[in-house]
């Protein structure tokens, strides 16, 4: 009797070990998964700060663009106007030379605006195209981030059951 008791303590114990073993293993595989889940977190929100920043950058982008062409617009316009004005004094008894100056202001004028409007319409596809970017590294970055809380949810998960685990071997 007594070495059958023996022998049943011993593969109690043995089955105990192999049990204590596996969960070991399965503890193992699991700070694994955690361990690629924090460093895919990690990943992404460098991923989030570089869309972050090149957004930033887009935005500070356009807002120069805007204000260089009004800036230039404005001057432009300014020097026109005094070039104008001084010129109609000078000329003011021969009408004949006001109309050509006129008509030469006009024109200057006319080309300045077409090129500003071809400027401002290159900044206006350029900020269409950041827009987009913007919009579709939006999309990929709400996309990484259910992906993450999915996977975080699973690693919780896991850990709870095997802390459950842990406790009912603890406790059996």
């Amino acid at each position: 009797r007594e070495a059958a008791a023996a022998r049943e303590s011993a593969a109690a114990s043995e089955a105990s070990a192999t049990r204590r073993l596996e969960l070991d293993a399965q503890l193992e595989r699991e700070r694994g998964v955690l361990a690629r889940l924090a460093a895919e977190n990690l990943l992404f929100v460098k991923r989030l700060q570089q869309s972050e920043s090149a957004r930033a950058e887009a935005e500070r982008e356009r807002a120069e663009l805007q204000t260089r062409w009004r800036e230039q617009t404005e001057e432009w316009f300014r020097r026109a106007t005094d070039e104008l004005q001084s010129q109609l004094l000078v000329d003011w008894g021969t009408s004949g030379a006001v109309a050509a100056e006129l008509q030469q202001a006009r024109e200057e004028a006319a080309a300045a605006a077409s090129e500003h409007a071809r400027e401002a319409a290159g900044a206006a596809e350029r900020e269409a195209a950041l827009r987009k970017a913007l919009d579709a590294k939006s999309e990929e970055l709400a996309g990484a981030w259910t992906e993450s809380g999915a996977a975080r949810e699973r690693c919780e998960q896991l850990q709870a059951e095997a802390e459950a685990r842990a406790e009912e071997e603890a406790a059996g």
